[in-house]
């Protein structure tokens, strides 16, 4: 396992990679000011696995919180920024920042951390946890983002989902799913007008989504009556989306 100093040994040409700035420090810290507004300390404080400063809190911008940061010591789950390197580096533009941010990447080291689940710390809103963690966090956004747009209904005995972004429908009670465009006619679709409306507005775009993956839908043979297609049609009349009788 590469040691934590040959890891800072390796970082060394990244800072140092970088034009002379003939700035006083006034004026080298002077373009952070606008970066920090609004900026809380959390957002710069990190929770160290440095031997025997296990779980104390570090700040970048200091020596021993730059150090550790860049030996491996951070938590994983801090979120990096660009304007992090610039803490660490006032030298640094916001062009350098940025390069160094997708060049360097996150310098965490996952197998030095202690593996205690302190949480998220850094910047949430504007950095990212490290790429050993990464897909955790995706996965979660992911999910929020499903949850947010999915349409819940009652129909009959039965509690249904519906995500228009997949043009599916999910059966709370008896674990089925079903195609919009199969429903697109029927009585559900007919009692619940908002979703109708929403899963319309992506029908053209996840049919043919769906289409591409070529996937089967189970539970056709047990649709419900409520579900049979109708002599109806879902229009667009002016803004808005109506059911009317062919």
């Amino acid at each position: 396992m590469t040691s934590p100093f040959e890891m800072f040994s390796a970082w060394e040409p990244l800072l140092k990679a970088r034009p002379t700035k003939d700035l006083d420090q006034h004026q080298r810290l002077a373009h952070l000011g606008t970066k920090l507004q609004g900026k809380k300390a959390k957002q710069l404080s990190f929770t160290t696995s440095y031997p025997g400063q296990e779980g104390q809190k570090k700040y970048l911008g200091t020596v021993d919180g730059n150090q550790q940061f860049l030996l491996g010591y951070a938590n994983p789950k801090f979120h990096l920024a660009p304007y992090h390197w610039q803490i660490i580096d006032p030298s640094l533009s916001d062009e350098e920042a940025e390069k160094l941010h997708l060049s360097a990447g996150h310098p965490s080291k996952p197998e030095l951390w202690n593996n205690e689940d302190v949480g998220d710390e850094g910047d949430l809103e504007d950095g990212e946890p490290h790429v050993s963690v990464k897909e955790e966090y995706d996965a979660r956004d992911a999910k929020a983002a499903r949850d947010a747009e999915t349409v819940t209904v009652r129909c009959g005995a039965g509690l249904y989902d519906a995500v228009p972004s997949e043009g599916m429908i999910y059966g709370q009670h008896n674990g089925h799913r079903y195609k919009w465009d199969l429903l697109r006619n029927s009585f559900l679709a007919a009692k619940n007008p908002e979703l109708a409306e929403k899963m319309e507005a992506q029908y053209a775009m996840e049919k043919a989504l769906l289409r591409r993956r070529g996937e089967e839908t189970p539970g056709f043979e047990n649709v419900t009556a409520f579900m049979q297609p109708l002599q109806r049609d879902v229009v667009r009349v002016g803004d808005s989306l109506r059911v009317v009788v062919r």
